[in-house]
């Protein structure tokens, strides 16, 4: 049976753990062709856990391969789903740079749902600005704007922490400021970055600890940590914190993940379970977290 066969599988099987579907997951993302989007696509109605298929949307949107866009379409369009995995889906449908997608969110900018609303904005947004190219970050990511300056410098720095930080600003210009400040990396660039966390926008702190954890920001440790513990905090934050933690992988991290393994917030206490596995990935002898176990 081909490893592509055993991810399906993986995927699939309610007895799995939620750290082996993200391994398999990952696996299939590394699979760059149809034959991989379009198993993710179908996992999506075969599984409940909205970690999960909210983690199945984003791969699609990082493969951007164009079967993808009809699943992501449907889950968006669909009201059982989740706004957390429809969210996904939104952002998704972004990264394409595809104008025939603007009508298909604009159906969203007045719904119920701010983080979805939010998104679909975004994506509108990013759509507009993006040219044809390379899109991938430094970090290998797609990511839901395009970053403020190219250059790197103290003034721009400055703008941008200063953009991120003013509650009047357009979202999206603080994501690409924030993005910006991601791709920086300075110590005042981070200071920008943990500070922006009393924003109002729960979609804009997710975003904020996703960014943490690709930068591996131990100065982010203690604000992630009091994120993931807020009960008032959306799940979608919370659970974001958690992982970034799980990326770091200091010893404090692996404290404060194990304090929150049997939370009642579901999305958490499943992401906790996939923080510890990639917290004991980084700090062990395994050379491949995508995999198939």
């Amino acid at each position: 049976m081909s490893e592509i066969k055993n991810a399906q599988n993986v995927l699939n099987d309610p007895t799995k753990r939620i750290e082996e579907k993200m391994r398999a997951l990952f696996y299939l993302r590394n699979v760059l062709t149809d034959e991989s989007a379009l198993i993710i696509g179908d996992a999506i109605y075969k599984n409940t856990s909205v970690l999960l298929k909210h983690e199945m949307a984003y791969v699609l949107g990082q493969m951007k391969l164009q079967c993808s866009k009809e699943i992501l379409i449907k889950v968006l369009d669909d009201e059982n789903e989740d706004e957390v995995t429809r969210h996904e889906c939104a952002e998704a449908l972004g990264n394409f740079n595809d104008k025939e997608m603007v009508p298909i969110l604009e159906k969203y900018l007045r719904h119920a749902s701010l983080p979805l609303k939010e998104t679909c904005y975004l994506a509108i947004k990013k759509i507009q600005e993006s040219k044809d190219g390379v899109d991938l970050s430094k970090f290998d990511s797609r990511d839901p704007a395009i970053p403020l300056f190219k250059d790197i410098n103290e003034q721009n720095i400055e703008c941008a922490g200063k953009m991120l930080d003013d509650p009047n600003e357009c979202l999206y210009r603080k994501y690409k400021a924030m993005f910006y400040l991601r791709d920086c990396g300075t110590e005042k660039a981070k200071k920008f970055l943990v500070g922006a966390f009393k924003d109002e926008s729960a979609l804009l702190k997710h975003e904020l600890a996703f960014i943490m954890g690709q930068m591996r920001m131990d100065e982010g440790i203690e604000v992630l940590n009091k994120v993931m513990n807020d009960g008032n905090e959306h799940g979608m934050v919370r659970h974001e914190a958690a992982e970034a933690l799980g990326a770091i992988a200091t010893d404090d991290c692996y404290r404060y993940l194990q304090k929150n393994i049997d939370s009642d917030c579901d999305i958490l206490r499943e992401s906790v379970l996939v923080a510890l596995d990639v917290l004991r990935y980084e700090n062990g002898e395994e050379t491949e977290y995508a995999c198939v176990l």
